[in-house]
């Protein structure tokens, strides 16, 4: 005999996903998304999918133990989706664990939202020492606790008053020009076109 007969028990845990931020992004995909949990493994087989749509190759990011980040593809249709993580080996998948809160065990659903976009903003400038009330002018905008507008490097709540128009206040900043651009859920930006 080559082996014992001690009975030593090995356990294996499936990777746990327990939940995911920003809850929502749009179709076109692009959106940094970071999900939390137990037991992710370090490696290169590591991604997820949205919806039985993979994040683009090489996207995902181990982060730690609990933490991993990974990047939405292109969707669509306007619907929420289910979130899996996936580990692979070569051709064969070794586990895939859909996000689920830990306290209901129910699955976390991803929303893919239209492709918001600015249009205009009006004024387009303003004296330094702030504050200007900036009128923005666009489409597909949704009321969101994390909407708001940025000036340079600098986030601003906004006031959501319908989906084609938000306001927000400019901050003060040293005289210069900034890029200004406009966030539903925190991690997606669009820029004036």
């Amino acid at each position: 005999r080559n082996y014992t007969d001690d009975q030593v028990q090995f356990e294996y845990h499936a990777p746990n996903p327990t939940g995911l931020d920003p809850l929502f992004g749009p179709l076109r995909g692009g959106t940094p998304v970071r999900i939390v949990g137990r037991l992710f493994p370090r490696t290169t087989g590591l991604n997820c999918v949205f919806g039985g749509v993979p994040s683009p190759e090489g996207t995902t990011r181990w982060i730690s133990d609990n933490e991993i980040v990974c990047v939405t593809p292109a969707f669509e249709n306007l619907e929420g989706v289910l979130v899996s993580v996936v580990y692979t080996d070569a051709s064969k998948t070794l586990s895939s664990s859909v996000v689920t809160a830990s306290e209901t065990g129910e699955a976390i659903l991803f929303t893919y939202t239209p492709n918001f976009q600015v249009d205009s903003i009006e004024p387009d400038s303003g004296i330094n020492t702030g504050p200007v009330l900036v009128t923005v002018t666009g489409s597909d905008f949704m009321l969101t606790s994390r909407l708001a507008c940025k000036f340079g490097d600098v986030l601003v709540a906004a006031s959501y008053i319908s989906t084609t128009t938000i306001k927000c206040t400019s901050p003060r900043q040293l005289p210069q020009n900034v890029t200004f651009s406009v966030t539903l859920n925190g991690v997606d930006f669009s820029r004036e076109e």
